[in-house]
């Protein structure tokens, strides 16, 4: 019988008291092993599911012990914080988590894939009624949006408005309120999380130089082995 076959054989209940003593690391890697597990494992739906990433978290990760955002999942969760692994669009370490915009990037990373509210106010004309239905973070002192955000609330504002009025007043509401409670819960995040987060980067850059000098002597002492 092969892995693989073994793998698919695993009754759900067997494998979910399997993963209940597993660390988020090793539930992500099982999540490459095969569709079956991928499909358990990455499921934002299901309970069972998200109490396996809950447990795993709250064990293994002393430095997450706050909840997941209301905007992502257990594993989102795990998968954004990861720091080590530095800017999730280009790789290098130098990344900060925007936890409203999902996402863990660099600063280059960052302003490619959003617009300042300045710039969304004057130059494309939208208005802050809209701009208080988007999410946000900041660079520096500006306050700066997610592009596809932008993009998406737009097609739905206008939408909206040319319906019902009642439908639309109800979802300016219901969007606002949400803006509101990810805004407040990143104060706090930010709050708890964000020193400890920075010292990590810091160590991270830290340890990146030194193996930058490492490599450097390496290879330095590998030119002059060939001189000789």
């Amino acid at each position: 019988m092969t892995t693989k076959t073994i793998a698919t054989e695993i009754p759900p209940e067997i494998f979910a008291i399997i993963c209940e003593h597993l660390s988020p690391s090793d539930l992500l890697s099982l999540t490459c092993v095969c569709r079956k597990f991928k499909e358990f494992l990455c499921s934002p739906t299901s309970s069972a599911t998200q109490q396996i990433w809950r447990l795993a978290r709250l064990r293994c990760l002393r430095l997450l012990q706050l909840p997941p955002p209301e905007t992502l999942d257990e594993k989102q969760y795990y998968v954004l914080s990861q720091l080590e692994k530095g800017c999730q669009f280009c790789g290098r370490n130098a990344a900060k988590i925007h936890w409203a915009l999902r996402v863990r990037a660099c600063d280059p990373c960052i302003d490619e894939r959003t617009l300042s509210h300045d710039k969304l106010f004057i130059e494309w004309n939208i208005p802050s009624d809209v701009l208080s239905l988007i999410l946000y973070s900041y660079s520096g002192a500006s306050r700066i949006y997610w592009m596809k955000d932008v993009e998406q609330a737009l097609k739905e504002y206008n939408s909206l408005k040319s319906s019902d009025e009642e439908v639309f007043n109800s979802w300016v509401e219901r969007r606002r309120a949400f803006v509101n409670r990810v805004t407040q819960d990143v104060q706090h995040r930010e709050y708890v999380q964000q020193p400890i987060f920075d010292i990590l980067g810091a160590r991270l850059d830290r340890l990146q130089i030194m193996l930058n000098g490492v490599y450097g002597h390496v290879m330095r002492r590998s030119r002059l082995g060939k001189l000789k």
